[in-house]
Parts: C-alpha cells; sequence; structure tokens
C-alpha cells in the first residue's frame, strides 16, 4: 500500500469516526513540543494493537546575520499537518509508526547589500550597486512520508495521563530554492550567474531532505 494511500485511508477513518462515534476505544490528545515546532496529538485506539493519530505543528523564527558584507534577515516557518497510524505489537506503551505530513515548512531571505562592496555570484564579480536587493526562499516537499517509533498510551493500565514520546524521520525531498536580484543593472548575465548560484545552494542544503524527528509530550486518555 502506497504511503498517500495510507495517509488518505486515515483520513476517512477519522472522517468516519467524528460523524459516526467510536466504535471501539478511547480518543486520547498529547500536547507536545518537537523539532517540527509546538503542536499536539488527537488520537484513537481502534485495537489495543493498533491506534492512530492526527498530528499539527506550527512554530515561527527570525534571524538576522551579516555574511560577506550582505546583512540577510531570515523568517523560519515550521507548519505540519500529520496522519499517523501506530502499531503497538506488545499491546502496551512501544509503537511503531508511520504515515505522511503535509509539509509547509519553509525559510524566506531578505538580503540587504551594500552598493560599495564586490563579491561573487555563479563565475563573475559583482558590485552590490549592480545588484540591489537579494531576496529569497527555500522548501520541500509538500508531502513527506514519515516512519519512527516511540511510546504512547498504555491501554493496559486504567490511568488517564501518559508519557509521549517520538523519534522518527521525516522525508521531504530535495530543496527546492529561490534567489534573485531586486533592481538590478546586469539583468542577463546576473540571472545566469544566480542560477548557478542556486544550484550549489541547493547541492549545499540536499541532506535536509531527511528531517529528523523527536517529540515529547503528555497524553490524557478521554
Amino acid at each position: 500500500m502506497g504511503i498517500k494511500l495510507v495517509f488518505k485511508t486515515i483520513i476517512i477513518f477519522w472522517l468516519i469516526a467524528f460523524f459516526n462515534g467510536p466504535a471501539y476505544g478511547d480518543f486520547f490528545v498529547s500536547p507536545r513540543v518537537s523539532t517540527l515546532g509546538l503542536g499536539a496529538d488527537l488520537g484513537y485506539e481502534i485495537n489495543p494493537n493498533f491506534k492512530t493519530r492526527l498530528n499539527f505543528n506550527y512554530f515561527t523564527y527570525s534571524h538576522s546575520t551579516t555574511f560577506e558584507d550582505v546583512r540577510y534577515d531570515a523568517d523560519l516557518t515550521l507548519t505540519t499537518f500529520g496522519a499517523l497510524l501506530d502499531y503497538h505489537p506488545l499491546g502496551g506503551g512501544f509503537r511503531l509508526s508511520a504515515g505522511a505530513y503535509y509539509n509547509n515548512n519553509n525559510v524566506d531571505l531578505d538580503g540587504r547589500v551594500s552598493p560599495s562592496i564586490t563579491f561573487e555570484i555563479g563565475d563573475n564579480i559583482y558590485k552590490g550597486e549592480e545588484i540591489g536587493k537579494l531576496k529569497g526562499d527555500f522548501d520541500f516537499n509538500d508531502f513527506a512520508p514519515y516512519v519512527g517509533l516511540g511510546w504512547g498510551a498504555d491501554y493496559g493500565t486504567d490511568r488517564n495521563w501518559h508519557f509521549a514520546f517520538d523519534l522518527g524521520v521525516m522525508y521531504q525531498g530535495s530543496p527546492n530554492v529561490s534567489l534573485r536580484a531586486e533592481n538590478p543593472q546586469n539583468i542577463a548575465e546576473l540571472d545566469r550567474d544566480i542560477s548557478r548560484e542556486i544550484s550549489d545552494i541547493e547541492s549545499d542544503i540536499d541532506r535536509y531532505r531527511w528531517y529528523p524527528v523527536l517529540a515529547l509530550g503528555i497524553t490524557y486518555r478521554f
């Protein structure tokens, strides 16, 4: 079964569960903090060995830095929505998880170049006044499969509160980089060099196609 089909199947299951009511187990919710940001799980027990979760995460961060006489304002936005299926092989808290995320993680870059400096783009040297302002962004695939392991609610006990933990990896594909100069004076040649620069940047950050996911939370079972 393809991972996209798994994702769609989980979503359909949740729609049926919400409109027709639970057929077997309990719902649970898990506020959590993770490398995907701040978020929460909303889960449901299908049977003692299988559970399913909907997951949402969000986080923003802005940072300014100067690199080679160019001041960059970087805005990071992490936004993910996931549908996960958990397998508890022993019927306890330990789980193996698979599913996928809608991935809207991205970074916006805004570079201010001093007109008096010179620097290299592609194979040529440019003055700051020839480029004007550098703007760019990079993001990844919208659809990102996920596999992992962790610990969730143990339905062998009557406790409502449980510790939650996940360790896994999300495959978000190779980065898509955009970089452009606003108000350039050397448009044709500069465009070619920026295309080469984009290829170099994509190669440098290609390792981020595998995104590590570490999450800690507290689960409450209804």
